[in-house]
């Protein structure tokens, strides 16, 4: 991050998660099968409270449920 930026870094992620996402959808779109198009709902809704949940860390300060498991795997030691 300190080689680029930070705010490079973070944009370039954001844009490299949405296309990401866009390529999935289009792709469980184009699936007939009923089980990949509930599995990207489901693993969408699990993704999307694990980022509600940091997020609102980010915001408050205060840690929660979802915060405190996903800190037990400290990636950086």
């Amino acid at each position: 991050m300190s080689k680029f930026g930070i705010m490079i870094v973070v944009w370039s992620i954001f844009l490299f998660s949405v296309l990401l996402v866009a390529f999935v959808l289009w792709q469980v779109k184009q699936s007939q099968n009923e089980i990949y198009q509930w599995s990207f709902v489901v693993v969408s809704c699990i993704v999307s409270a694990f980022q509600a949940s940091v997020a609102r860390f980010n915001f408050t300060g205060k840690s929660n449920y979802l915060v405190r498991l996903v800190s037990r795997f400290n990636l950086y030691k």
